[in-house]
């Protein structure tokens, strides 16, 4: 079935994509292929890739039923992917080009996107339209990176989204469906274990008094596979830093101290009148193969946990739960891939009391998608009905608090708060679609009710219409490569 797939892609990839280190970037097709072949065989060496692929996973997990003749020598590689989606009152439109090289070990990807207004927010994380104000679109560079990477040890450096956790797209750690931000990612790999470092920055505020508040982010994470490529097991902790014009800490990139020591050592920012400036989370992230086809997942982030019986009495604990299953099952001749996951997050999770330090980078989470004081049970599947036409189902049920990304931290005795909390407001989000490929691109027909999540995890459109309505998908690929 998945040669069956790789030859109807086989368009979208020009067989020169499969180069020997060039980067895609999430918007490209060849993550549909990409996904599917993990909850096929769950290779669980992703787990120690970059947030953007490259081609060397997927060639390592399909050798077995790819041609040879499909991998070319080609070292620079251009795609263009313009994409229009007819829905609601006003289209959404979408201009994405991205270009890949790599010599030797170093690999360098670039993506700018145009999006149509008003539209620029909910996808760039940008309505800035000094630059297109004549055209009604925005843009962004969605990635700019450069990228080294051998057996022992790999670095990226630029802008690009990170994704930390399990599911695609869907972490409560961080879900990679955030606005790309500039980072270092260091990453070092040592038997079974890879320990990585985090460092980046986000996008910037302004304080009342029109001062620019730098947001700053950084992070550690050991992961360990075992010898079988059963188990996943992973810690970390990242913190999210701000202050006026504050500058990288070198303290977060030592990769031996934990983050608490700062507050022990008292070396946080603090701003007269608010907490301190760090918010640091913990975190744990598991994964147990079953079976090749089928994979329980769970993660579980630490933002707020009290251990002193003082503190108990004034602040309440705030954690985040995933609990999930995904994989693929075979039902009369038909491969079904799907994913079941139950999410969980307390009512001031990703909430601090600091100068801009609640857990979002330009009005969208950095972690679960739909922001704080939730919770959340998804369905998700599709199934080829030929080797061209694909069919895919999402139901989300969520139960959302009134607390969100952009509400004032008062925690402190709260400890009677309902969880979640009042008014609640209850969605049902469905989204059942068909998509036709061709060599041109792509066709997709369905019906949703669904909206952009950091719509909801801002406190946006609480009291949203949840009808269903029609939509239609026209995405165009086209693409070439040649050597330098």
């Amino acid at each position: 079935m998945i040669y069956k797939l790789l030859v109807v892609f086989q368009f979208l990839l020009y067989h020169n994509i499969y180069a020997n280190k060039i980067i895609f970037p999430k918007s490209d097709p060849i993550y549909i292929i990409a996904r599917q072949n993990f909850l096929k065989f769950h290779d669980l060496s992703i787990y120690k890739k970059h947030s953007s692929l490259t081609n060397q996973y997927l060639i390592k997990d399909t050798d077995n039923i790819v041609h040879h003749h499909l991998i070319d020598k080609h070292n620079v590689f251009f795609q263009l992917l313009p994409r229009t989606k007819l829905w609601g009152n006003i289209p959404q439109s979408e201009l994405r080009v991205w270009a890949s090289a790599y010599w030797e070990n170093l690999s360098v990807l670039v993506e700018p996107v145009i999006v149509s207004n008003p539209y620029g927010l909910s996808i760039l994380g940008t309505n800035d339209t000094r630059i297109f104000s004549s055209s009604g679109v925005s843009g962004r560079l969605a990635h700019s990176l450069v990228r080294f990477q051998n057996d022992n040890i790999s670095f990226e450096l630029g802008r690009g989204p990170v994704w930390w956790g399990q599911p695609w797209g869907n972490s409560i750690i961080q879900s990679g469906k955030t606005p790309s931000y500039d980072h270092l990612d260091m990453r070092f790999n040592f038997n079974n274990f890879q320990l990585e470092i985090l460092a980046g920055q986000l996008g910037s505020e302004k304080s009342e008094n029109n001062d620019r508040i730098n947001r700053n982010i950084a992070g550690h994470r050991l992961t360990w596979t075992s010898d079988d490529h059963k188990w996943l097991i992973g810690v970390g902790e990242q913190v999210l830093y701000t202050g006026v014009n504050r500058s990288l800490e070198w303290w977060y990139l030592n990769p031996a101290v934990p983050y608490f020591f700062t507050a022990l050592e008292e070396d946080e920012e603090i701003i007269e009148g608010e907490r301190d400036n760090d918010n640091s989370i913990l975190f744990i992230f598991s994964r147990y193969v079953i079976r090749p086809n089928i994979s329980p997942f769970i993660e579980l982030i630490i933002d707020e946990f009290q251990t002193k019986k003082q503190s108990m009495k004034k602040y309440p604990n705030s954690l985040g739960v995933k609990i999930g299953l995904d994989g693929l099952l075979t039902i009369l001749r038909k491969d079904f891939y799907f994913n079941i996951e139950f999410n969980k997050i307390d009512n001031w999770t990703y909430i601090h009391g600091g100068q801009f330090t609640n857990w979002q980078n330009r009005d969208h989470a950095i972690g679960y998608p739909y922001g704080s004081d939730l919770w959340s049970f998804q369905v998700q599947t599709e199934t080829w009905l030929s080797k061209k036409i694909l069919i895919s189902f999402d139901w989300l049920f969520l139960n959302k608090g009134n607390n969100n990304l952009s509400t004032y931290w008062e925690a402190k005795d709260n400890l009677g708060l309902n969880f979640p909390s009042k008014p609640i407001s209850k969605f049902n989000f469905i989204d059942l679609n068909t998509s036709l490929y061709h060599k041109l691109g792509s066709l997709k027909m369905g019906l949703s009710n669904k909206i952009f999540p950091n719509e909801l995890a801002m406190g946006e459109k609480i009291n949203y219409n949840q009808d269903v309505m029609l939509y239609l998908e026209i995405q165009l690929v086209k693409g070439f490569g040649f050597n330098i």
